[in-house]
């Protein structure tokens, strides 16, 4: 059991890799782009391909909003 209040279900649309981070981007079925940073051992373990459909757990106190305008990102 997890203490996170925010789950979204979608499909990993993208998973892009840098060093030892990848970017994981899912999109739920309302359109809502998500996007985290994991280590590139928990993308292996946790089996990710895209395609699959996953969950998303997001616990935080804080969070920020980011529009993106050809390939930029400004936070609002």
């Amino acid at each position: 059991k997890t203490s996170a209040r925010n789950v979204f279900q979608g499909r990993i649309t993208s998973l892009r890799q840098s060093g030892l981070l990848v970017e994981v981007v899912l999109r739920t079925a309302g359109g809502l782009r998500v996007s985290s940073l994991i280590t590139d051992e928990s993308c292996k373990t946790l089996a990710l391909n895209e395609g699959k459909l996953v969950n998303a757990s997001i616990k935080a106190n804080t969070a920020r909003k980011y529009t993106y305008h050809s390939g930029y990102s400004n936070m609002l």
